[in-house]
């Protein structure tokens, strides 16, 4: 009966880290990336720690920070990058913003392709429709941004998605930080989980 138990318990745990491990390859990744060449340093882009919402873990509330401390002129851009895309239909875009950072009608945006050879839909923070309110354990608002899919993009192929931050000191303020970024109704991680300093 024990031995019965112990294969049965064996068993299911396999199966609960095969499911585990098959959702954490397949979910979608956000990378922090330069766009263009940042000669004088001015862009930020990182996952910072307890600048966010709480995290499925409970402790880390990581946020993506987008900063550009110059003009708006200055070609370069912060810039998420998403991974493990390629392939999926899209149906649902959406993120978490915090109040105290910029959201305007051109940046932060998502920026869509699909197909091969089609031009990128822009999806501005500042058009996404707030679908909800949030306060981080720091007292900080936060408020989702739920896009409408442009017709032309809508259940097709996605071949790339980023968010560009390129807006900078001029509309102000110079920086956002977004959390909870949705990809059909997926919420995306950092690339790999920060490491700890022992």
């Amino acid at each position: 009966m024990q031995r019965s138990r112990l294969f049965a318990s064996l068993a299911a745990f396999i199966m609960a880290s095969t499911i585990i491990m098959s959702v954490s390859a397949a979910a979608y990744q956000v990378k922090p990336a330069v766009g263009g060449t940042d000669s004088e340093g001015i862009v930020t882009a990182e996952w910072r720690k307890n600048q966010g919402l709480k995290d499925a873990s409970g402790k880390e509330a990581f946020a993506l920070l987008l900063r550009k401390d110059g003009l708006s002129i200055e070609p370069v851009s912060a810039k998420g990058i998403v991974q493990n895309e390629k392939g999926a239909k899209l149906e649902d875009l959406a993120f978490w913003v915090r109040e105290d950072g910029q959201c305007g009608a051109l940046a932060p945006r998502f920026e869509v392709t699909t197909g091969n050879g089609n031009p990128p839909v822009s999806y501005p923070c500042a058009s996404g429709i707030e679908s909800g309110s949030r306060v981080d354990r720091r007292g900080r608002l936060w408020t989702k941004r739920t896009f409408a899919i442009d017709a032309r993009q809508l259940t097709k192929t996605i071949s790339n998605i980023e968010i560009v931050f390129d807006q900078g000191t001029d509309p102000g303020p110079a920086y956002t930080y977004l959390d909870d970024i949705e990809i059909n109704e997926q919420v995306t991680w950092p690339p790999a989980p920060p490491r700890r300093r022992r």
